[in-house]
């Protein structure tokens, strides 16, 4: 699409800016909305409220370090998008990632998090990788063909970021990401009942299901993951 190969432009030079400005090696990847309704349905199961994101940009040091220095870089970051975004529906997460299961496909779901009432951040955090990553590794049949990854959030650095950047969205409490071989093996595995539900009454106790959002993506660009 048009508009898509316009915002990957936008997004190389601006991958090139920061892998010249900041002083650790960086890795990225961006990523384009699979507008395919039935294979959005079935990656979204219970998280299918909201609109989805329509692109992804992520930003990893290769030494895996701290990334609070790269968010000021980040200033200005939607004017230079231009119309290529929409930055009041954008969202700006600094997260930690922690593997729960590796694996990586070009097929990418992402559910952008918020929590409970009951919980705090700290709390909501503790049970989603104490408690919910195990769980879910627990009951996954063998050779899946996917990938499972928490991003647990900095909320005051992911607030920083929207600021500076100009972005609309920064109270994501994390991201799980799920990366998936080919779309055979993702309607396969979010087909299987029994599998869903376990998995889905175990994030009632602590993710509010109707404040996330799911988006599934194609990998149109990566470094190392």
């Amino acid at each position: 699409m048009q508009a898509e190969g316009r915002l990957a432009e936008k997004l190389q030079t601006e991958t090139d800016r920061l892998a010249a400005e900041f002083p650790h090696k960086l890795d990225q990847s961006w990523a384009f909305r699979v507008r395919d309704p039935e294979l959005e349905a079935a990656a979204a199961g219970a998280f299918h409220y909201g609109v989805p994101f329509d692109a992804i940009l992520e930003i990893f040091r290769e030494d895996g370090g701290d990334l609070s220095g790269l968010v000021p870089l980040l200033g200005g970051f939607a004017e230079r998008l231009g119309d290529t975004i929409r930055p009041a529906a954008s969202a700006a997460l600094v997260a930690t990632e922690h593997v729960i299961m590796p694996g990586f496909g070009s097929l990418l779901i992402v559910i952008a998090n918020r929590r409970l009432p009951k919980f705090d951040h700290e709390e909501f955090v503790k049970y989603w990788h104490g408690h919910h990553g195990p769980f879910a590794e627990s009951i996954q049949p063998e050779g899946l063909g996917f990938g499972y990854r928490q991003a647990h959030a900095d909320m005051a650095l992911s607030a920083q970021f929207a600021r500076e950047a100009g972005l609309g969205i920064s109270d994501f409490d994390g991201a799980a990401e799920t990366y998936w071989i080919d779309a055979d093996r993702l309607r396969n595995l979010m087909g299987t009942k029994e599998l869903v539900d376990q998995t889905t009454a175990d994030e009632r106790n602590f993710v509010d299901h109707a404040r996330c959002v799911t988006s599934l993506f194609d990998i149109a660009s990566w470094s190392t993951r």
